[in-house]
């Protein structure tokens, strides 16, 4: 006995330890173990390094390079464009001297566009922007998960609120079959009665089972945003049988924007805006300022062997450095940049547009929404009075019954009247809380559902 009570004891502290989750805990359990989020937190992260990797392009230019080369020096006049897969021979040829030698080289360039016409300065406010819609996609993911999961979490407790109703059922229709076969024991009644109320007692327990199905798949379905398997998943006692009435039916208008789908596209419209901006400055030069310096090096003697060649070149260098201002103009650029700020100003246009489509939607989901829930008040206010009147009218009908008033098949349609305004009732809330979720999404305002089910 004393090892019983321990151990219910420790059972008992384990669950006052551990009270399951409730709603808002799902949410950010969710934020915190979904890929899907991980995913966005990394593109946000990706847009950080990308805005800094702009800001670095404008820093100064500094090229380092080494060489050290053995070749022939037969030197010749001319010119030539420096395209890429040509390499330069300098120098006179002279008299008495070996056509080849050995070659050293080093320099350091410094190429610093200091003065680019606004092109810097624009580049940098863009990718901030693309770094502010990485942080609106992360926020527009959690409000999808939040209304996927407060969706999925409703329905989860309107299968458990329609398997305790089956279970109520079976258990009323099991009672109906004990006293049926009592009394068609003592032949107050037939026995064909039993075999009605027993035909009924089946079909309430086939839909038992199909609502602990349902159940099962739903509980399945919340563990999959936590990444659980479903026994490892527990949640907080809660019933949806119940309404909040929402204080403010209005959202004010200077909140209406702050919903992070618009505030996305908010930022699309900028974003697209600042490159029709940087396309009308691309025509513009850029002033550098340039500076490098140099060493060189060469040995050509022809008596010395290889290697005193080599060490040659490094004894007797020359050194050199310059300075100076360059002038970049891709004349080129003029003529696309008219073509490119075009594109974007359409760029901008179907953004607009886009933006408004996504506006009208939301507005209407939250009108649609609210009519909804004032719908769904009323048809709870009647769901639980036919309810409260189906119940009692059971309970006279059963007397009723017991004492051979009336028969099995009055009993059962009045049970089946009960069954039907019970289901309605359960439904009724459950739409209520569904309408109130849409409302959520619409406005992006999840407080009041936070409030009723913390």
């Amino acid at each position: 006995m004393a090892c019983t009570v321990f151990v219910l004891a420790g059972i008992k502290t384990y669950g006052q330890e551990s009270p399951g989750l409730s709603l808002p805990d799902l949410w950010e359990e969710a934020f915190s173990n979904y890929p899907s989020i991980e995913a966005y937190r990394s593109q946000q992260r990706q847009a950080d390094f990308n805005q800094r990797l702009t800001r670095n392009q404008y820093l100064p230019e500094v090229y380092l390079q080494a060489q050290t080369s053995l070749g022939t020096q037969n030197a010749i006049s001319g010119s030539f464009f420096p395209l890429a897969g040509l390499y330069n021979v300098s120098g006179s040829e002279l008299n008495g001297t070996s056509n080849h030698g050995t070659n050293t080289f080093g320099s350091v360039i410094m190429d610093w566009k200091f003065l680019q016409f606004g092109k810097q300065k624009k580049s940098q406010e863009a990718a901030k922007i693309i770094s502010s819609q990485a942080m609106h996609r992360l926020n527009i993911e959690q409000l999808r998960m939040q209304a996927e999961i407060s969706r999925t979490y409703f329905q989860f407790f309107y299968y458990e609120g329609m398997e305790h109703w089956a279970r109520n059922n079976t258990e009323r229709v099991r009672a109906i079959l004990r006293a049926s076969a009592s009394r068609a024991r003592s032949g107050l009644s037939p026995g064909a009665d039993s075999l009605l109320v027993n035909a009924t007692l089946n079909q309430t327990s086939a839909e038992l089972h199909l609502w602990q199905g349902r159940r099962e798949e739903t509980k399945i379905a919340l563990a999959r945003w936590l990444n659980l398997s479903a026994n490892e998943l527990s949640l907080n006692e809660s019933s949806i049988l119940r309404s909040g009435i929402r204080q403010g039916l209005s959202v004010p208008e200077e909140n209406q924007g702050l919903h992070p789908v618009l505030a996305y596209k908010g930022e699309q419209i900028a974003y697209a805006e600042k490159q029709k901006e940087l396309a009308s400055v691309t025509a513009l030069p850029s002033l550098s300022l340039l500076a490098g310096a140099q060493i060189r090096g060469n040995s050509m003697n022809n008596e010395a062997s290889f290697y005193e060649n080599w060490k040659h070149s490094y004894n007797n260098p020359v050194h050199n450095y310059a300075f100076g201002l360059g002038l970049t103009w891709n004349l080129g650029d003029a003529f696309d940049s008219k073509l490119q700020k075009r594109r974007y100003e359409e760029r901008v246009r179907e953004t607009r547009a886009e933006t408004e489509e996504v506006a009208l939607g939301l507005r209407s989901q939250e009108e649609i929404s609210r009519r909804q829930i004032r719908q769904s008040e009323d048809q709870i206010a009647d769901a639980e009075q036919a309810y409260e009147s189906a119940e009692e009218a059971y309970r006279l009908f059963e007397a009723r019954y017991m004492s051979g008033l009336i028969s099995i098949t009055e009993l059962l349609q009045i049970q089946d009247v009960l069954q039907r305004t019970e289901k309605t009732r359960i439904e009724a809330y459950y739409q209520y809380w569904i309408h109130q979720v849409n409302l959520a999404e619409s406005t992006a305002d999840f407080f009041h559902i936070q409030s009723q089910f913390n």
